[in-house]
């Protein structure tokens, strides 16, 4: 979609040496790019201490729910429900207690 931009020169000109670019288009568009991801960043900095988790939440039980469905469904072959044991894998040694 051309679009006609009155860009101060000496700022693109300072923009294209700094980033080595070629192409005032070049520059142009990575400055969007880079200032988008820069406010994206931003929003989710922003997000922190605003998101409330349940600690009663058993991801391992939700994840046994998500294989098990996997494999009624034939996207997963029925293996996935028992993990065989890795081939070199050291031992889990007992615990031993008083």
């Amino acid at each position: 979609m051309p679009t006609n931009l009155h860009i101060d020169d000496a700022l693109l000109t300072e923009a294209m040496k700094l980033g080595g670019f070629r192409t005032k288009k070049e520059t142009v568009a990575t400055a969007l790019t880079e200032f988008i991801a820069l406010k994206k960043r931003q929003a989710l900095l922003d997000a922190i201490g605003t998101i409330d988790f349940d600690p009663s939440y058993d991801y391992k039980a939700e994840r046994r729910r998500h294989t098990e469905k996997m494999v009624r469904f034939g996207i997963w072959p029925k293996s996935a429900l028992h993990p065989r044991k890795l081939k070199g894998a050291p031992a889990r040694r007992k615990a031993t207690g008083p």
